[in-house]
């Protein structure tokens, strides 16, 4: 094999290539049976090194495609995984031809279909602003009628996910449980199934970090990327696009979704590979969780102390101590207000997945399992209420009369 470079269609391809995206794994076609990959890190890109036939386990260095071969896949490689190629940097090696860099292609209104599935608390007024921003996209819920509430908006609406996935090349999904997450990804007539194979996934529910692992894998196995990207914020934050977004998966992959972030965020970060996005929010929601236990005991301790309840609340609000994702939860606490914003359930569902996270890497947690009863207890009234309802149940339990205003 040599070390030449080629010229095609103006451009100069050589016998190595640079990706940043996708890791590659194998090809076929009717000439060459089978291709390998080997993938390094050169100046903090990835470099994949592809070779024809059987290799030999033992032999460890880089082997080459001769030119002529590699340049047909240069072009294969843009186009089956929507990347853009431009030259970059010469290695310091006896070959002196370009280096080419396959770059993922940024999500944009113009050019890429978004596919919504989960038209919920969460979902709907997400869906609502990229759709007022521009972006074209397919609505799917398994309840029709809320799908069919965005086309106002100008949405589309799909009658199956599989409809969905086929159309779109970017599926977001904002689901209220692990179970939900895998029914809609997986199997025959889930999306993965039916999805293009340089499609992507954002995943925006809060789940298990082996459940976003599990389905950065199955999307991998279809040639999708796949990235978990968590929600810090409530309904009101996600209507002005001020939420906050944790992100796992590939780092290039989610570089090219900043579109969609900006969109909706007023922070967004990467934390790391697939499930870290996942565990950031059960962390966020650890202090989320906790914090408005701590703050239903204080009101009812106050309370217990003779202080007015109404001035309470307002002063409290006022305080450095109060985080600002709970001054709202007291103002409408004073006006006996809990329509749910992040519902008790949603928080009692995340209760029980931190938990489990924390018994599976030995984390003692005992102030986060005393509100997980609390919070417990106040879901078994059955009652549909926001997560700051906890004030009433420690209201019941000090025997204070004020709960009762709150119950419906």
């Amino acid at each position: 094999m040599s070390e030449g470079s080629n010229e095609l269609n103006g451009c100069q391809h050589v016998d190595r290539v640079f990706f940043r995206g996708k890791a590659l794994t194998e090809f076929t076609n009717s000439e060459c049976s089978r291709f390998f990959q080997q993938t390094d890190s050169v100046q903090g890109v990835r470099q994949t090194t592809i070779a024809s036939g059987v290799l030999d386990p033992s032999f460890q260095a880089r082997i080459l495609f001769a030119p002529n071969i590699l340049r047909e896949y240069a072009v294969l490689l843009a186009k089956r995984y929507n990347a853009c190629s431009r030259p970059m940097w010469k290695l310091k090696s006896k070959s002196q031809g370009s280096l080419r860099v396959f770059i993922m292609k940024p999500i944009t209104p113009e050019n890429d279909r978004l596919g919504f599935v989960g038209i919920g608390y969460m979902g709907r007024p997400i869906a609502r602003r990229l759709l007022e921003s521009g972006f074209r996209l397919t609505a799917y819920d398994r309840n029709p009628s809320k799908a069919e509430e965005l086309i106002q908006y100008g949405s589309a609406v799909a009658r199956s996910v599989s409809e969905l996935s086929s159309r779109c090349n970017v599926v977001l999904s904002c689901l209220p449980s692990d179970e939900a997450v895998l029914d809609i990804y997986r199997g025959p007539g889930g999306a993965l199934a039916h999805a293009r194979r340089d499609s992507r996934v954002i995943d925006m529910s809060t789940v298990y970090p082996e459940t976003s692992e599990e389905l950065s894998r199955l999307g991998s196995e279809r040639g999708v990327e796949v990235l978990d990207v968590t929600i810090s914020g409530s309904t009101p934050a996600a209507e002005k696009g001020l939420l906050t977004l944790f992100g796992g998966g590939d780092k290039e992959c989610f570089d090219s979704a900043e579109s969609i972030f900006r969109t909706l965020a007023r922070k967004y970060f990467y934390l790391g590979p697939s499930g870290s996005g996942a565990t950031m929010k059960l962390v966020v929601n650890t202090l989320l969780g906790i914090g408005m236990q701590a703050i239903a005991e204080a009101v009812a301790l106050g309370e217990k102390a003779g202080l007015d309840r109404n001035r309470l609340l307002n002063v409290l609000s006022e305080t450095a101590v109060v985080a600002p994702a709970h001054v709202g939860k007291l103002e409408s606490a004073m006006r006996s207000d809990y329509n749910p914003q992040f519902p008790l359930r949603l928080m009692n569902k995340d209760f029980g997945l931190i938990l489990n996270l924390a018994a599976a890497v030995g984390a003692r947690m005992p102030a986060t399992g005393a509100a997980f009863e609390v919070n417990a207890r106040q879901s078994d009234e059955g009652a549909e209420q926001d997560f700051s309802a906890v004030i009433l149940q420690m209201e019941k339990q000090g025997h204070l009369g004020s709960f009762a205003k709150g119950r419906t």
